[in-house]
């Protein structure tokens, strides 16, 4: 059984516009990076944390990690030269840009999945606060399914990128 979802956009959906220069590219891909490449340096211990650490070092730096993988794969098709409609690398992308892409983002969502599994269930008290005060179990159910959600999703794009790159006759 397959299922597929298809959106489309109006004309007069704002969403549907040209895609980002070069210059927007860059600076919002500075600033996440910079950003992550701060947080790794707290998770390893290299820079000072901006408050009292709550978290292991290595979920910081997972966290960090996010930022900065993100930021090379916003920045990464700009400076091999291909140009992108703003979210998705065309099929004429060289090979390795492509393979790149997928271990970005296989990575990216590992690490999520690390940093809600922790939360959920991790050793130690937690601590959640917002608008809706919920207890400590509460907190530890939904960061629970949460990261169950992203490791199948991690799952998903390991299935379907592998597919997507190599074909099914290597499966």
């Amino acid at each position: 059984m397959r299922f597929s979802v298809r959106v489309r956009a109006t004309p007069k959906d704002p969403v549907n516009k040209d895609p980002p220069s070069a210059a927007t590219v860059a600076f919002i891909g500075l600033v996440a990076g910079g950003a992550g490449l701060y947080f790794m340096l707290v998770g390893l211990g290299v820079a000072p944390a901006p408050s009292k650490q709550h978290a292991p070092s290595w979920l910081v730096f997972a966290a960090g990690l996010v930022f900065f993988l993100g930021a090379v794969g916003l920045i990464l098709p700009h400076v091999a030269g291909v140009k992108t409609n703003g979210s998705e690398l065309p099929h004429s992308a060289p090979r390795w840009l492509q393979v790149a892409q997928y271990l970005l983002m296989l990575s990216i969502f590992a690490c999520f999945g690390a940093i809600g599994s922790w939360i959920a269930f991790g050793p130690g008290p937690r601590v959640f606060s917002g608008t809706v005060p919920v207890g400590a179990v509460v907190g530890r159910i939904v960061f629970g399914i949460g990261a169950v959600i992203v490791w199948l999703g991690f799952v998903a794009i390991a299935i379907s990128g592998w597919l997507r790159l190599f074909g099914r006759q290597n499966v």
